[in-house]
């Protein structure tokens, strides 16, 4: 008995050893890296550090880029192209699109935001109809943003001071609640310890001139390997020409395990056969004294059907009071399962009927009806990312474009 256990036990560490030590294994790369011309006008109103494109890769076991993305956060800390000025111009019309990642369109080479400002100088009738020489559209979309966000993110609107308000959500957005999560501490802890962040450097060659870095958390200083507190996801952070090299990517994460592991999967007493047996395969975060590595867990209370269209309800009438006057109103922002299987529309039906004063278009309605399956699949990252992509962008900017004239031409 002893001795299959055993058997099996080294079959497993040598199959992790193959994942992990060569290099086999699906990972991430992210890089920011600051514009050469800085913007005179920076004015850090957003959520990132300003005038900074990023760099997002997305790897297979073999070190191939299977998508990536590059995005740009402007003057003020925003995702889009174009810098924003919060001094309005005499003839400008100004519009802020609230949301979450969907609106942040981070997947995206040119935000749909932007494109539709484009869309609507486009249409000199409009213009003509409102009076003013330029539309001027600003993206205030934040990953992971709930309704509650979205409170915040107008509070940065306020600042642009725009004509119309648009808060553009997706199904997902109603539950969430970042103020709501409570703490469970681990009974393998003895008392719960503050993280620090940070980037350790992977060099690649003797000389050390071809570096990646590998982002960690670590439950006290320093940030180091030699530090056994410090875990990693499985992202990297390497420089978009190291980025593009399968063989750098692989020596990278191979680099990685070496001095992350220490040949830990030689010495380690901890049972990776049973956890695997279990289900409980061990990723690169926890092969590391993965017996008594838990940190801290989170977990977050789960909102109430009343209490998500209470959250959401108040959300939009604070955001509306912010802005008397102006023109306030919601999108709600279809994924492919919305456009091809079952519309997720209940709850935002249920938030009308609280908020009857509230007017939210269902732009699925507004989207292109007589398009095939593979032809809306191709309006989304998928398979590798939910988010709409540079086709989606544009399909929806020009939707958008219409609930605008729509909302905006009637008399």
């Amino acid at each position: 008995m002893l001795l299959t256990f055993v058997c099996v036990e080294a079959g497993a560490r040598f199959w992790l050893a193959h994942k992990y030590l060569l290099g086999n294994f699906k990972t991430t790369s992210t890089f920011a890296q600051s514009d050469a011309e800085q913007s005179g006008n920076t004015d850090p109103l957003g959520w990132e550090t300003p005038n900074r494109t990023h760099f997002y890769y997305v790897y297979d076991e073999k070190s191939d880029i299977v998508w990536k993305s590059i995005y740009h956060f402007n003057n003020m800390g925003l995702v889009s192209r174009r810098n924003y000025d919060p001094v309005k111009k005499t003839g400008e019309y100004r519009i802020a699109i609230i949301g979450d990642s969907f609106t942040a369109s981070v997947q995206m080479m040119e935000p749909w935001p932007d494109r539709l400002e484009d869309v609507l100088n486009a249409d000199k009738s409009l213009k003509d109809k409102l009076g003013v020489t330029t539309f001027k559209v600003y993206n205030l979309g934040m990953y992971a943003a709930g309704f509650p966000d979205f409170v915040n993110l107008a509070r940065i609107a306020q600042k642009l001071n725009p004509d119309m308000v648009i808060v553009n959500f997706i199904a997902a957005d109603f539950p969430r609640c970042n103020n709501c999560t409570t703490e469970i501490d681990n009974p393998l802890k003895d008392k719960a310890k503050q993280l620090v962040s940070g980037e350790i450097p992977v060099p690649i060659d003797a000389e050390g001139k071809e570096v990646g870095y590998l982002r960690v958390s670590c439950e006290q200083p320093p940030v180091d390997f030699s530090n056994d507190t410090c875990r990693h996801s499985y992202n990297l952070s390497l420089p978009p020409e190291m980025a593009a090299d399968p063989a750098k990517v692989r020596k990278v994460k191979q680099e990685v395990v070496r001095r992350f592991l220490r040949g830990q999967l030689l010495t380690s007493l901890y049972p990776y056969s049973i956890a695997m047996a279990l289900g409980k395969s061990p990723s690169l975060t926890d092969l590391r004294h993965p017996e008594w590595f838990k940190g801290p867990e989170t977990k977050k209370r789960e909102l109430s059907q009343e209490e998500i269209i209470l959250q959401a309800a108040g959300s939009m009438e604070a955001i509306r009071d912010m802005f008397p006057g102006k023109v306030f109103l919601g999108m709600l922002n279809p994924t492919y399962d919305d456009l091809t299987w079952q519309p997720a529309e209940d709850t935002t039906r249920a938030l009308l009927a609280a908020a009857p004063w509230l007017s939210v278009k269902l732009m699925r309605e507004y989207l292109p009806k007589d398009k095939s399956k593979e032809e809306m699949y191709a309006w989304f990252c998928l398979p590798h990312d939910g988010h709409m992509s540079d086709k989606g962008g544009e399909v929806y900017a020009l939707a958008t474009a219409r609930v605008i004239e729509e909302v905006l031409g009637k008399p």
